[in-house]
């Protein structure tokens, strides 16, 4: 789980980008501010980069990372692994995925088996 590319980007722009492993932080306390950036920005997230240029809804972002505090003293987290208790389910639905898969192409064959031999039923 994760959002690809975003360390690049905060660091670009000066922050520290963390990583939230089974709600344990990469950094002891330190005093720095936490930003869980895709839970706290949603909104403005949502809003900036679905009516705004690329450039614009980072600015919008950064803009609102300002407020909390300078780029020093905050921890942007975007994303983190996936809690424990979803790893069942989430095994499941791939394999479920995978089985669907495996029949829509037996079944996109067959018919393209029936077509070249112009079979009708």
């Amino acid at each position: 789980m994760g959002v690809h590319g975003h360390k690049p980007w905060t660091k670009k722009h000066g922050y520290i980008s963390g990583n939230l492993i089974l709600g344990i932080t990469e950094l002891p306390d330190c005093g720095k501010k936490r930003v869980d950036l895709a839970w706290g920005f949603n909104p403005t997230i949502r809003w900036a980069y679905g009516t705004k240029s690329l450039d614009d809804a980072h600015a919008v972002v950064e803009t609102q990372l300002r407020r909390i505090g300078e780029k020093d003293d905050v921890v942007v987290y975007v994303d983190g692994a996936q809690a424990q208790e979803k790893e069942k389910t989430q095994a499941e639905r791939a394999e479920k995925q995978t089985k669907a898969q495996i029949k829509a192409e037996t079944a996109i064959s067959g018919l393209g088996q029936r077509l070249s031999t112009n079979q009708k039923h």
